[in-house]
């Protein structure tokens, strides 16, 4: 670098000024903004706030459409409501901290125990829940056990089986299994063939290999399972009138929510009873008076004249039991408090009837719980293990713990619900025109 460069640089600097306070720039003037004023808590828009349609609304206890909420099934139906996220049981993210008071399934069983008119979580270990309780722990215990479970004609179908290739789990199956000609089980429905049997296993093992998600337990596996022993088994059960629906949208009218319960819970399968003419017609006449016009407390469409008579929730292997154990005890509770106001109606009783029968799933492993009553709260027992996909002889003790209770529905519930909910041989103008005068003067 050339001398004169550097003279010309340092002549350059020595040109600079000396002064260095900063430069003061007037900024533009701040512009004053101005709001309209606020209304007055005295003016006329209070009182007009005072007479908005929610407020009427929830006098009449007529239900409001929910908000659209990223956990709500409204957009997704298949989406669980509690929600029941993927990943692993009992962590909470830091971003859903804020949330987690209001959602904890913990929390909220806690506060409907504690409520006088919602619901008790029990255990089966306890010795005090009424005789019908008593009766269906210890059939379905029995049938856990693989008593009695396959009917006498199924058993060269399952010596033949042990013989084919996959059949190994079929030698599992031994005498006890089988039950005589004689025994209630052959009136609830007949026992799967050998075959059928196996491809349930074969799904339930690949969707636990696989991870799947708990919509594809529920129409790869449950629905199967439901399908072979409520529907293609039971054709030639005399009086059948027990079906199944997969309802994961179907929520509980707020009219039928126990204690201060603020959210609708939702199951993902229920058995109903298929009315005969008379009964449907005795129905359609007390929907016409019911909120939402349904028998049932839930407005879901498939459900509005069909009465409920068993409740299914679902959960992926190993996740969500409390928040299961919460669903299923809250759509109980909200069926009892629908039986309590057609039984007044109807001035009929609860004799013959002390339970409510309610089954959890969890991936493979089924659970029979049950719902009693006790003045205004609901009690919830769980829970009795009855079978698992996860084998042959599991299977078969699942198909037979179905029928058991769809024959409980057709022999107990549906006569009791015709005669004490319906008011079969009452005078049914009558009745509905006390239940319209109840409806005027509740919305007056």
């Amino acid at each position: 670098m050339s001398l004169n460069y550097h003279s010309h640089i340092l002549n350059w600097l020595g040109q600079l000024p000396t002064d260095h306070s900063p430069l003061e720039t007037p900024g533009p003037k701040p512009q004053k903004r101005h709001y309209p004023p606020s209304p007055s808590m005295s003016s006329e828009g209070a009182k007009k706030r005072q007479k908005t349609g929610s407020d009427i609304f929830r006098s009449q206890k007529i239900p409001l459409p929910l908000p659209r909420t990223p956990g709500s099934r409204t957009g997704d139906p298949f989406v669980d409501e509690d929600p029941t996220p993927r990943a692993p049981t009992d962590t909470t993210s830091t971003s859903g901290a804020s949330t987690s008071g209001r959602s904890s399934p913990i929390k909220r069983l806690n506060e409907l125990a504690l409520d006088s008119n919602g619901v008790d979580f029990r255990e089966f270990t306890t010795v005090n829940y009424p005789s019908g309780v008593f009766t269906a722990l210890w059939d379905i215990s029995q049938l856990a056990r693989g008593n009695k479970v396959i009917s006498p004609d199924k058993k060269a179908d399952i010596k033949r089986a042990v013989g084919q290739k996959g059949g190994e789990w079929f030698r599992f199956v031994d005498d006890l299994c089988y039950c005589d000609e004689e025994d209630p089980r052959v009136q609830w429905g007949e026992t799967p063939s050998a075959r059928s049997v196996h491809k349930i296993l074969q799904k339930a093992r690949t969707s636990a290999t696989d991870g799947e998600s708990e919509y594809s337990w529920n129409v790869e596996v449950h629905q199967a399972v439901l399908d072979l022993a409520l529907r293609d088994l039971r054709d030639h059960v005399e009086g059948d009138r027990v079906n199944f629906k997969f309802c994961p949208s179907a929520r509980i009218m707020i009219e039928y929510r126990p204690g201060s319960t603020p959210e609708s819970k939702m199951i993902d399968f229920c058995a109903v009873i298929e009315p005969e003419v008379e009964s449907l017609a005795m129905i359609d006449g007390l929907r016409k008076v019911l909120p939402m016009n349904s028998i049932n407390h839930t407005a879901c469409n498939p459900l509005l004249k069909k009465p409920l008579c068993l409740a299914i929730e679902t959960k992926p292997p190993g996740e969500k039991w409390n928040a299961a154990r919460l669903q299923v005890g809250v759509w109980l509770a909200a069926q009892w408090t629908l039986l309590a106001r057609l039984v007044h109606d109807a001035g009929g009783s609860f004799e013959g009837l002390d339970f409510l029968p309610g089954i959890i799933i969890q991936g493979h492993e089924w659970y029979f719980v049950a719902s009693g009553r006790e003045g205004t709260k609901t009690v919830l027992w769980t829970m009795k293990g009855f079978g698992a996909t996860s084998d042959i002889l599991g299977i078969y003790k699942i198909v037979s713990v179905l029928q058991y209770l769809a024959n409980w529905a057709e022999t107990v519930y549906w006569p009791w619900f015709k005669k004490n909910a319906l008011g079969e041989g009452s005078c049914q103008g009558d009745r509905l025109s006390n239940m319209q005068g109840t409806v005027e003067s509740t919305q007056g």
